[in-house]
């Protein structure tokens, strides 16, 4: 059976226009391509954390029942936040030094877990004494991964840096934020969740599952680019006399399912796509710090993408869960912009892409067990043909 599949253009417009979620906590108004307004309120979602403690079954309020959701000392309204264990009829309210399902214990908990196994000493004290009470290597007041995020006070508060996003906001997972000794992630930018200061101890895990790979031999060093379930793209590198290492070129993107490497005269692009439909361009190198830049959202589940860039324009196609296959294309005085090539293939597992003279060729393989071929000429409207089974 042959389809004739006619491509939609979508403009900059449609995928970046006005993104507004009524009720939600985040407004995206871009203006265009090059300039963006970004409004954004913290985001809360409650979550034990994995905490050990993380409610009144394993660290009970010492004046339970009449302690409250606070865990106030009814003798004294300024005594609060007592969680603790017992021990026959003694009552043991710290832990390492830090009391119990605060926001001080969970954050010196999540520092000593694998990988970093960093033990925080209990002369920090409360969490708004963080940052002074650091040794002035480890004090920051620029976030990274891992980093304690510190709202100077006392007692102030003080919460865990998963990750800093390219939108400039970061995630923080926290205890004891809402004052009733539960657990929570936050998402916003640090000075809207109050985090001035910053405790670097010096170890940045890259973490998460590696979900997506492409490769380059790049003067005799091979170089490993992958991007992980919990939204990095990394480098690990080694050959040639160069010491095997591994780098994180980009922290805070979504789920990442695939990725395509270019190199650029020296710049390195990753590709990715992701879960949430987005394809990211990061890109390094040659005196160009890391960044990441969204060429395109809304798409669906992306779960394949092909690269080819022809004289200096950028062609990513990518394959989703819904069926359809996109072309997002920039570069080389080209705007930026997604085409809609295929739809109705079913999910599609994985796409090559080849260029043939000024023929645009994508394959595509689906969960059906089915293998199209869908091709245009620039600028032209595309069709599909199923290759296998052979059909009739």
């Amino acid at each position: 059976m042959t389809n004739l599949h006619i491509r939609e253009r979508i403009t900059n417009t449609r995928l970046y226009s006005k993104i507004a979620n009524i009720g939600s906590t985040s407004i995206l108004l871009a203006a265009s391509i090059l300039t963006a307004l970004l409004i954004v309120t913290p985001t809360v979602s409650a979550d034990v954390l994995g905490y050990p403690y993380p409610t009144d079954t394993e660290a009970p309020c010492e004046f339970a029942p009449n302690g409250g959701a606070s865990c106030t000392n009814p003798n004294d309204s300024s005594d609060k936040y007592d969680w603790g264990v017992w021990v026959g009829t003694v009552f043991h309210p710290y832990r390492n030094g830090f009391e119990y399902r605060n926001c001080t214990d969970y954050v010196q908990w999540k520092e000593s877990t694998s990988p970093t196994n960093i033990s925080v000493p209990s002369s920090f004290g409360n969490g708004g004494q963080w940052y002074n009470n650091a040794p002035t290597t480890e004090q920051s007041t620029t976030p990274l991964a891992w980093d304690a995020a510190v709202v100077p006070g006392n007692p102030g508060h003080v919460a865990f840096v998963e990750s800093v996003n390219t939108d400039g906001t970061i995630t923080v997972s926290e205890y004891n934020q809402n004052g009733q000794g539960t657990g929570d992630k936050r998402t916003g930018t640090a000075s809207s969740m109050g985090f001035t200061k910053f405790v670097d101890f010096g170890v940045h895990p890259v973490g998460g599952n590696a979900t997506a790979v492409a490769y380059a031999n790049i003067g005799g060093v091979y170089n490993v680019f992958w991007g992980t379930d919990n939204g990095t793209i990394n480098n690990t590198y080694w050959g040639n006399g160069t010491t095997l290492g591994t780098s994180s070129e980009a922290t805070g993107l979504d789920h990442i399912t695939s990725v395509a490497f270019y190199n650029d005269n020296g710049v390195y692009h990753v590709i990715s796509g992701t879960t949430t439909g987005k394809i990211y361009d990061t890109f390094w190198g040659n005196g160009t710090n890391p960044q990441t830049v969204t060429k395109a959202s809304q798409l669906g589940t992306v779960n394949s993408i092909a690269l080819q860039v022809v004289n200096g324009v950028y062609n990513v196609v990518s394959g989703t869960s819904g069926g359809y296959v996109y072309d997002t294309y920039w570069g080389n005085g080209t705007n930026l912009g997604t085409s809609i090539e295929a739809t109705g293939l079913g999910t599609i597992n994985a796409v090559a892409f080849y260029l043939d003279g000024s023929t645009y060729n994508v394959f595509e393989g689906t969960n059906d067990g089915i293998i199209y071929s869908t091709y245009w000429a620039s600028g032209g409207s595309s069709t599909t043909n199923e290759k296998y089974p052979t059909p009739n």
